[in-house]
């Protein structure tokens, strides 16, 4: 149930798995507005004991453990909005007015990614409606049975809608746009399944009374759908235990799904280092400072010693030795302080065909030291972070991640559907953690009342501490600037829980 849970709630930390921690957040174009930017700031602060850092754990190797997933963030339509006939922006609608279009390519295409983003736009509003409900659980709110018996009836309607559409289109057409129909359709069926069977086992587990209606109305559409797919889509009504084939080709599959719907999310991203952009700039404007300082001193001292001299021989040795010394010098300094003039990385964010330039992400990295840490951040470290042990100054390692977006604010780009992006940031520990204890170590203890001494194993665990400053553009004047506090237990097999914590 936790990766169910994660996923309704994705705005906050959660581990992928046990080695990788995940983040999602959405960035929004504001109209009007010159410089549209919104930053993410992250503070590291790992253990000591972890020994972590600038010889240990580099700035590359930082990047290859960090993913940067961006994407367009699925348009919210409710079911209702879905269905509206008067709604030209409902992907349902457009398709069927397509539907006696004559198929040229560009047809084709619209249809498979209207399709697509239908497909997408459903599994967002079934997280949205889920959510919804479970939040009136979780507050013990009476209406929850007349919301959950609305929601059914919705996406019911939905449902019977997108078949009589599927219908009527595929009497008219035949080769792609049909069968980006039928992975679309199977999809929609297996993401109503999804939340409505989770949804189904946090109402049993509340031990709610007078739920025998909603339990059975939820049970009806799950084996509805579970049906419809065996009947069309030959899905086994039962998963075979005897059969690890069968078994690995159900996640399979509906990755496979997954990834073809979410096609129509995908944008074009180009990536660049500042190496790439102006390391030769850099790089020979510290040759030419060395040649110079090079040849000045040759000049000076021609005079002095002549061309053919053994002093001027060795002098010239010397002077070149120094100046090969001065450009490698002059190239570590330009790098160590390149960091204040240019971002390590920048992507430039395009649409998935590559013609209009949405957006731009610039990645910084770097270890700071706790005397450099924020007065607000230490505060929330210090205070939040509390330990058992007060007043003891725990030995950490810090290091600072910042991510800068850069939206642009076009009036095309803002009326379309597809404006806001959606950014998923990975983080893989497992580098950090080589240096860790055993998960497990063993404890003796003395038994109280028996006075015999007992073996326990007690478990090894580490507090990686991370603190999230979100600054946004709310208008030309105006920022607004959120703080979220989040500490990972961690142990030498990876990620045991993430805990979210209040200021």
């Amino acid at each position: 149930m936790n990766s169910f849970w994660n996923d309704l709630y994705y705005e906050d930390i959660h581990f992928r798995d046990n080695l990788q921690f995940e983040l999602e957040s959405d960035f929004a174009p504001i109209p009007n507005v010159e410089q549209n930017i919104s930053t993410q700031e992250f503070y590291f602060f790992i253990p000591a004991a972890l020994q972590i850092d600038s010889f240990t754990y580099s700035k590359e190797q930082f990047y290859k453990d960090r993913t940067n997933l961006i994407r367009y963030k699925t348009p919210e339509f409710s079911f209702h909005d879905l269905i509206n006939k008067t709604n030209q922006q409902s992907p349902l609608i457009r398709i069927d007015g397509m539907k006696t279009a004559c198929l040229t390519d560009d047809t084709i295409r619209v249809i498979q990614d209207e399709l697509k983003l239908l497909g997408n736009i459903v599994r967002s509003a079934l997280r949205m409606g889920v959510r919804a409900l479970l939040q009136r659980l979780e507050t013990g709110d009476s209406n929850l049975q007349e919301a959950t018996v609305a929601f059914c009836k919705d996406v019911t309607a939905f449902r019977e809608a997108f078949l009589d559409v599927q219908e009527e289109c595929l009497i008219h057409w035949a080769g792609d746009p049909s069968e980006t129909f039928m992975y679309v359709d199977e999809f929609i069926s297996s993401a109503i399944e999804y939340y409505f069977t989770g949804y189904l086992e946090y109402i049993r587990a509340s031990k709610l009374e007078n739920i025998n209606d909603i339990d059975q109305e939820i049970c009806e559409i799950i084996v509805k759908e579970k049906q419809y797919r065996h009947q069309h889509y030959h899905e086994p009504e039962e998963r075979p235990d005897d059969d690890p084939g069968a078994r690995e080709k159900i996640l399979y599959h509906k990755g496979l799904l997954n990834k073809y719907v979410l096609d129509a999310l995908m944008l074009n991203l180009e990536r660049t280092s500042w190496v790439e952009r102006y390391g030769n700039l850099a790089a020979g404007l510290a040759a030419g400072i060395a040649m110079l300082i090079y040849v000045l001193l040759i000049f000076l001292n021609v005079p002095n010693m002549g061309f053919n001299s053994l002093p001027f021989l060795l002098f010239t040795v010397v002077i070149y030795v120094l100046k090969d010394r001065i450009k490698d010098s002059l190239k570590a300094l330009f790098h160590r302080h390149a960091v204040q003039w240019f971002s390590d990385y920048t992507t430039q964010v395009r649409s998935s065909n590559g013609e209009k330039v949405l957006g731009k992400l610039k990645e910084i990295f770097s270890f700071v030291s706790e005397d450099a840490v924020p007065e607000d951040i230490r505060h929330i470290r210090e205070t939040v972070f509390n330990t058992d042990v007060r007043f003891f100054k725990r030995p950490e390692k810090v290091f600072y991640y910042k991510k800068e977006m850069e939206l642009k604010t076009g009036e095309e780009i803002i009326r379309s559907r597809r404006h806001k992006l959606h950014n998923v940031f990975l983080f893989n520990i497992h580098p950090i953690l080589e240096k860790a204890s055993n998960p497990f170590e063993s404890y003796l203890n003395l038994d109280s009342d028996t006075m015999e001494i007992r073996q326990e194993v007690l478990p090894k665990v580490y507090h990686l501490n991370i603190v999230i400053k979100n600054t946004y553009s709310i208008s030309s004047l105006k920022k607004k600037i959120t703080l979220k506090k989040f500490r990972l237990i961690i142990d030498k097999t990876g990620i045991k829980r993430v805990e979210t914590v209040d200021v």
